[in-house]
């Protein structure tokens, strides 16, 4: 609602925050939104917190998710691991995500 102004005053921190509260609570698209969130922070600490939160939603079967946890394999914050990348990937396209590079 708040991320896209629907019925009340568009408002990113307010989004933000309920975005955070959903996510803690397991919800993976949250968790998935939260963690690009904190990836666009762009500091070494925020990533490895975004490559979290990202892994809870991929966890859950969320194809976002588990895209974005097949980009995080490329060595920022964590180690480059081709294998694992590929996994991710493939369990994604499985579920018809259409921008996987499979």
């Amino acid at each position: 609602m708040y991320q896209d102004g629907l019925g009340v005053p568009q408002d990113d921190t307010e989004a933000v925050k309920w975005y955070r509260k959903a996510a803690r609570q397991g919800q993976a698209d949250a968790q998935t939104i939260t963690g690009y969130e904190y990836k666009e922070a762009k500091a070494l600490r925020r990533t490895m917190r975004s490559r979290k939160m990202v892994s809870r939603g991929a966890q859950q079967g969320y194809a976002d998710a588990q895209f974005e946890i097949g980009g995080c394999t490329k060595g920022l914050g964590v180690p480059q691991d081709s294998a694992e990348a590929a996994n991710w990937y493939f369990k994604a396209a499985r579920q018809g995500y259409a921008q996987c590079p499979v």
